[in-house]
């Protein structure tokens, strides 16, 4: 483990005044340490009294040091031709069979929600689909292998545009340098890791068909699991994550790129508890003992049971540290 003088960086000793969303005044600051690479370097983390946000304090001056080579998200790695066959196929009836199978419709869904949200959000085999901060874009091939051959993808980070089977999956470009027109703009996790949110919102709005919507899928910290854990909330993710939007806040932050929030609803999984727990212990995500290396021996069965109730009661209750957020132009 470093010295913790070494880990205090000339970043992380300094506070936010006012909170960047809404001008309000800090209520506290939390000292959070880096837990996915096990660095323990920290960082300070500045919670608004007004809207909620939790928010970093200072932007590193290096980001790329906590974004290694193997980062999960710039790994495009399908999975075997039958099976992505077979989930293709399922994709496809879920985006495409009539409303009059809805009994069918959400039986064969439960394996693939994110795809039932794309259909109750209307989005068909035709639409035009932009999937931003899409790394090495293994969502997108995903919505091409359902029928979405209009999907593409748009990160910044890549080292060059990514191809497959010699066709353009995923470009490397920030969204101001990006032109067309979308029927649905997706940010999967991937506006909390945004310094200028509110420019890129606002963009992506420019970007909009008529009609046109924006999917923004985000951790936060209205939520039990925050409450719960503070500093040892998983979903932090020092310092990649510079924003942890409350409801209220990410409303805001819409409204003020032009949006609105037309529905919002909780998508969280039990690892808001597993992970945490195993963060307040000091094993870190990468660690040999973490719960994704070795998941048979941390928590015993009726405890990864009693999560697993828990996060469905509270995503019902819209108390779970993930939300989906759809947005429209005002």
């Amino acid at each position: 483990m470093d010295n913790l003088e070494d880990t205090l960086t000339e970043d992380s000793k300094t506070h936010l005044i006012v909170c960047r969303i809404c001008n309000g005044d800090i209520k506290r600051n939390i000292s959070v340490k880096e837990m996915m690479l096990g660095t323990n370097h920290i960082f300070t983390y500045s919670e608004c009294a007004k809207c909620g946000c939790l928010q970093i304090a200072d932007f590193p001056r290096d980001i790329s040091r906590y974004y290694p080579s193997d980062y999960y998200s710039y790994k495009l790695a399908p999975k075997g031709l039958i099976k992505r066959l077979r989930r293709g196929l399922r994709r496809r009836l879920i985006l495409s069979i009539p409303k009059s199978f809805e009994r069918l419709i959400r039986f064969i869904s439960k394996k693939d929600p994110l795809f039932h949200i794309y259909r109750n959000l209307g989005i068909s085999l035709n639409s035009n689909v932009l999937d931003v901060g899409a790394g090495a874009g293994t969502h997108v091939l995903e919505m091409r292998e359902a029928g979405i051959t209009n999907a593409m993808g748009l990160d910044p980070f890549l080292p060059s545009d990514q191809l497959w089977k010699g066709k353009l999956l995923v470009k490397q470009a920030i969204l101001d340098q990006f032109d067309g027109s979308f029927d649905l703009i997706t940010f999967h996790h991937s506006l909390e890791h945004m310094v200028e949110q509110i420019k890129v919102l606002a963009r992506a709005k420019q970007l909009l068909k008529p009609g046109g919507i924006i999917l923004v899928r985000i951790p936060t910290v209205s939520s039990e699991a925050f409450e719960r854990y503070q500093e040892h909330w998983f979903q932090i993710d020092a310092p990649r994550h510079y924003y942890l939007h409350s409801h209220q806040s990410i409303k805001l932050t819409a409204a003020e790129a032009g949006l609105s929030v037309t529905s919002l609803w909780c998508d969280s999984a039990p690892m808001q508890f597993i992970l945490s727990e195993q963060y307040k212990n000091g094993i870190p995500l990468h660690d040999s003992r973490s719960f994704i290396k070795n998941n048979s021996e941390m928590f015993s069965k009726n405890q990864l049971k009693n999560f697993a109730q828990l996060t469905s009661e509270l995503n019902k209750l819209l108390r779970g540290d993930q939300i989906c957020v759809v947005m429209e132009a005002q």
